[in-house]
Formats: C-alpha cells, structure tokens, sequence
C-alpha cells in the first residue's frame, strides 16, 4: 500500500480558506503530520471542473 488520502472539493477547500490561521494549521497538522496522533494523509485528489462522486 502507498498511502492514504481524500478528494479535496471547491466546498472543503472554501471552507478551510474560511478558517483562522491557528485552526487551518491545526487541521492540516492533523491530517498530514506524522506524529502518532495524526492522520499522516500522503494523497491529496482535487477535482477541477467537477467531481467524479456519485450521490447515491
């Protein structure tokens, strides 16, 4: 396995953009430190024009 990761829409990116400094470096800590604690994320998909997932 290479990693773990998650799609990154308009509405998550506009949202974070909308957080303080303090909580947006926060949140990308979490996701992508290393720590024991953390999530460690090692993908990142953006979906440009549209996304690809399916309501269902």
């Amino acid at each position: 396995m290479d990693g773990f990761g998650f799609a990154l829409t308009e509405g998550s990116a506009m949202l974070i953009s909308r957080m303080s400094r303090t909580e947006r470096n926060n949140l990308l800590q979490e996701l992508f430190g290393q720590k024991e604690d953390q999530l460690g994320i090692s993908y990142l998909k953006i979906a440009i024009g549209a996304s690809d997932m399916v309501e269902k």
